[in-house]
């Protein structure tokens, strides 16, 4: 792993995307006090912060973008919004004075307390390469009523003891595209670290291993 362990390296993992969000209940005056160090920007009377990191793994360009957005002026409630992806993120300009994420990591980690995180994964793997553990596509044939003749994408959900554990959507595109999805959704119940996103990528890893992947 890179000396700085928010670099994740998406492309290792045949991930395309990760995404993490919370609600944060925190003392306003004494956060917003400490945003001030991170590029806070104003809006609507709330406090905002942003912070941006890009670098290259796998010899691929990486782009990560963390968001701390008080949701009420004046309100002890924090959204906050962390997206890696393959590629730069960045539609407009960074602030001057923008971070970087590990920043925000490092800052966090003094929060002791536990969070539920609702996050969110994408993989690509090629079609080509790819074994599946659920029998897709399934081709129903022309002699059907149905108004279709392949099945090439299903929406399936791991629950156990009435919990929700994860969300999979597996979508095999047109063969022409030589490509299988993942998309992938769960809850993860982590205090802050630095090793926090790769902690929830080898997690959503985990779970995208058990429908299948490249033929080892």
């Amino acid at each position: 792993m890179a000396s700085d362990p928010s670099r994740l390296d998406l492309v290792r993992s045949s991930a395309t995307e990760l995404a993490l969000e919370a609600l944060l209940e925190l003392d306003s005056a004494s956060f917003t006090d400490l945003l001030v160090e991170y590029a806070v920007r104003a809006s609507s009377g709330r406090s905002v912060a942003f912070f941006y990191t890009e670098y290259r793994r796998s010899r691929v360009e990486h782009a990560c973008l963390g968001s701390i957005v008080q949701v009420k002026p004046g309100g002890e409630e924090y959204r906050l919004v962390l997206t890696y992806s393959v590629g730069t993120t960045a539609s407009v300009p960074v602030p001057e004075g923008t971070r970087p994420v590990l920043d925000m990591l490092h800052m966090l980690s003094d929060m002791p307390e536990e969070h539920a995180f609702d996050c969110r994964a994408s993989f690509r793997y090629r079609a080509s390469e790819y074994v599946s553990c659920v029998p897709m596509p399934l081709v129903v044939g022309h002699a059907t009523r149905l108004p279709y003749t392949d099945i090439r994408g299903v929406h399936l959900a791991k629950v156990r003891d009435e919990a929700h554990l994860y969300d999979i959507i597996i979508d095999h595109a047109p063969p022409k595209a030589d490509t299988v999805r993942h998309l992938i959704s769960f809850e993860y119940l982590s205090r802050f670290t630095p090793e926090l996103p790769s902690d929830v990528l080898r997690f959503a890893a985990g779970i995208s291993k058990e429908f299948g992947g490249p033929d080892e």
